[in-house]
């Protein structure tokens, strides 16, 4: 055929496997030529295949609906061969109702389709679907799939039984290929952090998450940073649900002390791994605001109670969200905020020491950029600027400052540049003169203030100073530099240390143990993958391979160190 019609579904709730589940598929777009799609490109998604009239030669032809998870696309195939498929009604209601009554009356089971744009540089790997048995055979006139996933001789029609409906001939082409658009009401977004729980976990998916999770560790382990990690196309709730279900000692370390920003958009995930200087730097700086903080309380009885609200937040979580859909997550190194306002901090202190000045510039834009100015003001510091031209022996250090402006009444918000990558330590290592300005209206909100604090004068915000001299940061940097100087661990020879307990020393109840769950990990990854394991895909089939291969590797190792093993005395 000259063209191929390709009709997307999502599936708006439900499991595949309970087929008590009612599923509503939507019908979605895109068209593309016969010749790029193959169908041993393809995975059935259902056990069943429906009997419908064709629209080129009018005969009865089985419609094979075949998933593609990368394209999102569910294509037809009719008698070995593509068809044009113009089944379908320019009409939202009545399209939906075709395929409502195609699902409800032959069984039809379709697991999630992803509508999202095309995975970029990534490897097209087909997922083994399977559907749940019927409880029932087939009902004459359908045919099915066989256990190796070839399609079985239909058996013979009953002329009795009537069929769904097949609507006219959509008249609505574009490249001579019908197109097909979402219904907004039905469309129900899938980034949302709950859908990962609902994800069948694939062996797939499984080993790509666990090789992100194991660079994860090895970053972890290096102690450097920043280190970049691309997700795509998982997210980072995909990420974490797998660490909480497969690596609980780094799924806490994640939990508690991860230093990370995760960016939608690119979907790349970065880790910082902040050293002794960047930790003590940041601390003497937040110290020191609060040290003025408590001056400002202690002298000026009408902001007292003002400035006892406000606290240091230290490096919270903060998601950023458009319509419920996580968008961006950061942990700031360090930030400032009032009591009756917990969300986003009003001031965020961002240091980089491994992190080059451009992207310390767009991180800062971006704290208020996507808190739509909730975030006030933003204070970068850049402990190693000439690293990057490779200047040995300069040891300058500059500082950032950006602020927010919201206007309700235009409904806008401005972002200014108020300091600009200003040196305050020269490259001999002495303080310049100067001196970052800050008012109490940079920790707080305006309408917080109105709402909590009427009595007092707001003007009292913006002519109140927080003042940090550049001879102060440059002294706080000096401070962490001597210190991380003496800390730094001298070479001396001893007794090493005592090796911990590893595979190849297992006892043989352990050994045992360990063979037991790894039968029973694989026993649960077929029972996951369905009847057309092993069958439907070449890569499925390789990566089990190399599991057992390396599990016999694993075996015949600690047998072969068991045997050589010395006997105690």
């Amino acid at each position: 055929m000259a063209s191929v019609a390709l009709l997307a579904g999502r599936i708006a709730a439900a499991r595949a496997r309970r087929t008590s589940d009612i599923l509503q598929v939507i019908d979605g777009q895109q068209a593309l030529s016969g010749a790029a799609r193959r169908p041993d490109n393809y995975l059935a998604a259902s056990g069943s295949l429906l009997r419908l009239p064709c629209s080129c030669c009018g005969r009865q032809g089985s419609i094979v609906v075949i998933l593609n998870v990368e394209d999102g696309g569910v294509d037809d195939r009719h008698g070995g061969s593509w068809m044009d498929l113009q089944h379908l009604d320019p009409d939202a209601e009545k399209r939906s109702a075709v395929l409502e009554a195609w699902t409800l009356s032959w069984g039809l089971v379709i697991l999630q389709a992803w509508q999202r744009r095309r995975r970029q540089n990534a490897t097209s790997r087909s997922i083994a679907l399977h559907p749940p048995p019927p409880p029932t055979p087939p009902p004459t006139g359908m045919s099915s799939f066989s256990s190796e996933g070839k399609i079985e001789p239909e058996q013979a029609s009953n002329s009795n039984r009537p069929l769904p409906p097949s609507p006219p001939p959509s008249s609505t082409e574009s490249d001579g290929h019908p197109q097909i658009q979402f219904d907004n009401d039905l469309d129900t977004d899938i980034a949302t952090d709950s859908s990962a729980r609902n994800r069948p976990h694939t062996i797939e998916n499984d080993t790509r998450l666990c090789d992100i999770a194991r660079h994860i560790t090895s970053f972890r382990e290096q102690g450097s940073g920043p280190h970049q990690v691309p997700l795509s196309p998982y997210r980072l709730c995909d990420l974490e649900d797998h660490l909480r279900r497969h690596h609980v000692g780094t799924y806490a370390w994640w939990v508690d002390s991860a230093r990370y920003e995760y960016s939608h958009d690119t979907g790349l995930l970065s880790l910082c791994m902040p050293s002794a200087i960047h930790e003590s730097f940041t601390a003497s700086l937040t110290g020191e605001i609060e040290r003025q903080l408590a001056r400002i309380a202690e002298h000026n009885s009408a902001l007292e109670r003002f400035v006892k609200g406000i606290r240091r937040g230290g490096s919270p979580h903060i998601e950023f969200k458009e319509d419920g859909i996580l968008i961006a997550k950061k942990i700031p190194d360090g930030c400032f905020n009032h009591k009756y306002r917990s969300r986003l901090p009003s001031l965020v202190i961002e240091v980089a020491k491994t992190q080059s000045e451009k992207s310390l510039s767009k991180e800062c834009y971006n704290y208020i950029a996507t808190s739509k100015a909730l975030i006030k003001c933003v204070i970068g510091c850049d402990l190693e600027p000439a690293r990057t031209a490779y200047k040995k022996g300069d040891r300058s250090a500059n500082i950032s400052l950006w602020r927010g402006r919201r206007d309700l009444a235009e409904k806008r918000y401005d972002i200014d540049p108020v300091l600009e990558k200003c040196n305050f330590r020269a490259a001999d290592g002495q303080a310049v003169d100067g001196e970052l300005l800050l008012t109490l209206a940079d920790l707080t909100n305006d309408s917080i203030f109105a709402k909590h604090y009427p009595g007092v004068d707001p003007q009292l915000l913006s002519t109140t100073p927080i003042t940090l001299t550049f001879a102060q940061l440059s002294g706080f940097l000096d401070e962490a530099e001597s210190q991380a100087e003496a800390e730094k661990e001298v070479d001396l020879k001893g007794p090493k240390r005592l090796a911990s307990s590893s595979p190849e020393y297992f006892s043989e109840e352990r050994e045992a143990k360990v063979a037991r769950q790894e039968e029973e990990e694989e026993r649960r990854q077929e029972e996951e993958a369905g009847p057309l394991y092993g069958n439907a895909a070449n890569d499925t089939k390789q990566l089990s391979e190399e599991q057992a291969s390396r599990s016999m590797r694993r075996r015949s190792k600690s047998q072969r160190t068991a045997t050589h093993r010395p006997q105690a005395g």
